[in-house]
């Protein structure tokens, strides 16, 4: 395999750009743009106040804006630029849930020179994607050190996002990181201790967590088969956050990446993991939010898009929240809670750079400047936390600490792992890891060294 150097993360897949693609139109205008919007005038909107925009650059003009999930103006904020501007604000919602699918179609639209002004991209962008030219640096449509960027933006996933000194992704504060919630009642018919009392006494570990699993996977009925179990979720992942620096790939002292599952300290964590799942969770083809939903499960793992579904279904008062166990070999005791790697790139595509910084800088930053701060929290409460304010606070605690898995979108190097060691039972972790070694480099060389022509 022919291999050329490249320094950070992602997935894999993706052809080459062909000549096809449209040329990157020239930058040289954004400084007269720029100009242009410090003189226009307000355009008398309630959000926000102090936002002008340029009503004479954009008039029929269109940007072109993909996503995996249905864009709802809810708000008013889209006919609102729209009308302030003259230009057109097209959202169009692609299949395959942010995966493979999506992807494959969206690097086949880039390199057609069909492709949109902005998309949702995933950690599988970087660095593939920028290597094969599918992505353009931020820098070149907006200037992310501007004041308003700099108190709105994810740092994290800015820092996730960087391939050789340029960042290629941006996101706004407000990241999803996943923690555990669970059915207090189905922890008190067990006998068990809260889980959150035994967290905030540092006494909430794998070794625990496993004890739970054990406790609340039983055969409820008495008809012979077990019919309640103790974890349900998108833990796949999850767990790596219970060790220190906890990723698939690490990096050796000369900067070459490899497969982080042969260190010790994730081998221990591979062993306590693999106990919890053998002992408390059963891996179904149904959506976990519905199998948690299903009254069978004590613990769900995942993030508040989720939570205000399982309120619902269980009454505020009978849920409770606490962070993932930390692993025995972990011995800072910090567990770093999981988020996906997701945020929204310039394919090298794109046609209209002046429209896309305006409309990013309204729609994802400026737009936040006059909404009172209690009255937008008291209405995220509301819509993702079940009006309840003490999960809320507990969630942005968790939002401190997040790591984004290296290789979480990964898709063919997840399988690999989830395949050949956390869904086998029928060897050692030790034994298993070794197995994949070779098939897991292999990809992750792909991804940091492929072959570009």
């Amino acid at each position: 395999m022919k291999k050329f150097l490249v320094v950070f993360l992602a997935l894999i897949m993706i052809v080459a750009v062909f000549a096809g693609c449209g040329k990157t139109p020239d930058n040289s205008s954004k400084a007269s743009e720029n100009s242009q919007q410090e003189q226009s005038s307000e355009a008398g909107s309630k959000y926000p106040s102090g936002y002008a925009f340029d009503e004479t650059s954009y008039k029929g003009k269109t940007l072109r804006w993909w996503n995996h999930w249905d864009t709802v103006d809810t708000k008013g904020y889209i006919a609102e630029f729209e009308n302030a501007t003259g230009a057109k604000i097209e959202y169009s919602t692609l299949s395959g849930n942010g995966g493979t699918e999506y992807a494959a179609q969206l690097s086949s639209a880039i390199t057609a020179g069909t492709g949109p002004d902005i998309a949702v991209v995933y950690d599988w962008a970087l660095p593939a994607w920028t290597r094969k030219g599918l992505l353009i640096p931020l820098s070149e449509v907006l200037d992310v050190t501007e004041e308003i960027y700099q108190k709105n933006i994810s740092q994290s996933m800015l820092d996730f996002f960087t391939y050789q000194n340029e960042s290629y992704v941006i996101n706004t504060s407000n990241v999803a990181c996943y923690y555990l919630l669970y059915r207090k009642d189905l922890i008190d018919e067990a006998g068990l201790d809260d889980p959150y009392e035994l967290w905030q006494n540092g006494e909430w570990n794998y070794e625990k967590f496993n004890e739970y699993m054990q406790a609340l996977t039983y055969d409820s009925d008495d008809d012979g088969v077990i019919d309640m179990r103790g974890l349900t979720g998108y833990t796949d992942e999850g767990w790596l956050g219970t060790v220190e620096n906890g990723n698939y790939v690490r990096w050796k002292e000369d900067g070459t990446p490899y497969f982080a599952l042969t260190d010790s300290d994730m081998l221990e964590c591979i062993v306590e993991n693999r106990e919890c799942m053998y002992n408390g969770w059963q891996k179904q083809d149904v959506l976990p939010v519905d199998e948690f939903k299903s009254g069978k499960f004590a613990f769900f793992y995942s993030a508040q898009w989720d939570w205000q579904v399982v309120i619902e279904a269980f009454g505020a008062e009978n849920i409770g929240w606490v962070q993932m166990p930390y692993a025995m070999g972990n011995t800072s005791k910090v567990v770093l809670n999981r988020t996906n790697a997701v945020g929204y790139a310039f394919p090298s595509c794109i046609k209209e750079k002046g429209l896309a910084e305006h409309y990013i800088k309204y729609n994802m930053f400026w737009k936040r400047i006059d909404v009172d701060p209690e009255e937008s929290i008291a209405e995220y409460v509301e819509t993702s936390f079940g009006g309840i304010r003490e999960l809320y606070d507990f969630h942005t605690e968790m939002q401190k600490q997040t790591f984004a898995p290296n290789a979480g979108c990964f898709s063919v190097l997840a399988n690999v792992i989830q395949s050949k060691i956390l869904w086998n039972f029928d060897d050692t972790p030790a034994n298993q890891v070794q197995s994949a070694k070779a098939a897991a480099q292999s990809l992750i060389d792909e991804v940091f060294y492929g072959d570009d022509e």
